[in-house]
């Protein structure tokens, strides 16, 4: 949607005059405004472990809606773009465990079953910069998860809870650097990733989680005339070490669990055939949180 900027002279002159002036103050913006709802689901099910008709019992999917509105722009002779997005997530009917009371008897069986609702508010902003040969480019997610509805049986969870793997924010920023060469072109890239804090566990106090942290990669890729690239690249240069799985085995089957990653330095040679430009390719997005597996719904954060 382009938009045409500039202004008028107080008095008109003869057509042609008026035509040479706005054709040479004009600013073309291009620019795009969305808006989408988007519903998705997590499938039902029942509990395996169960082997009679009350504990066996099955529950039914859990649902999201979403609604999202953004805008992007290219300005500046399309050397900036920016983009952004606002969402609102409604989950209902959400997969949790409860405690059922066994019908006859005063004993409960802990089994899921939908048990509540929750909402998730964020926003997320995209800028990338040209700056001669230099190519920046930064990301920005926020997200807002809470709980806003709890059945009274639901077991370990309550309306101030952590929503798992879920960090209020997230944060990248790249660059990218061309170099022509006589055998082709070397493209220099580094970026770093950061998270605020995630949990792993709905217990606000438990120590299963993993604190704040960043992330620095470096790749360096050969593209030689005959279609042939060399990629060299190096993840996480910092050898930072961070949890990407934990367990509070006050409220799971399992036991506590962990992992690491460690310093990694590969080169491929050689990796792939390069395509002639305008064949295909996408974008790609930041997400604050990780999805909770629903179908034919672009992934979000989860509540659990």
């Amino acid at each position: 949607m382009p938009f045409l900027t500039g202004s008028l002279p107080n008095e008109l002159p003869n057509p042609g005059a008026l035509e040479k002036r706005s054709s040479s103050s004009a600013k073309v913006i291009h620019a795009l405004l969305y808006a989408k709802v988007s519903r998705g689901h997590r499938a039902g099910g029942y509990n395996m472990r169960g082997t009679t008709e009350t504990d066996l019992g099955t529950f039914e999917p859990e649902r999201v809606t979403a609604y999202e509105v953004g805008g992007r722009a290219e300005l500046a002779d399309n050397r900036l773009w920016f983009s952004f997005a606002l969402y609102r997530s409604l989950f209902d009917d959400i997969q949790l465990r409860q405690q059922v009371p066994i019908p006859g008897g005063a004993l409960t069986l802990r089994l899921t079953q939908n048990g509540g609702e929750a909402r998730i508010d964020g926003g997320e902003l995209e800028v990338t910069a040209l700056l001669g040969n230099l190519r920046l480019a930064g990301a920005l997610g926020i997200a807002d998860a809470k709980y806003t509805r709890l059945d009274p049986l639901v077991d370990g969870v309550t309306l101030d809870s952590n929503f798992l793997q879920t960090p209020d924010a997230t944060f990248f920023m790249a660059a990218d650097r061309p170099i022509m060469v006589g055998f082709g072109e070397i493209n220099l890239h580094a970026d770093c990733s950061c998270r605020d804090s995630t949990p792993f566990a709905y217990d606000p106090q438990s120590l299963a989680r993993q604190d704040a942290y960043g992330l620095f990669n470096l790749m360096i890729t050969a593209q030689f005339r005959r279609n042939l690239e060399l990629t060299l690249w190096v993840r996480n240069l910092a050898d930072q070490r961070y949890i990407v799985r934990a367990v509070d085995y006050r409220h799971a089957g399992d036991c506590h669990t962990g992992g690491s990653t460690d310093f990694r330095c590969i080169a491929e040679i050689p990796v792939r055939r390069r395509q002639p430009i305008g064949t295909g390719g996408g974008g790609t997005r930041t997400a604050a949180g990780i999805g909770r597996g629903y179908d034919a719904f672009p992934a979000r954060s989860s509540p659990c």
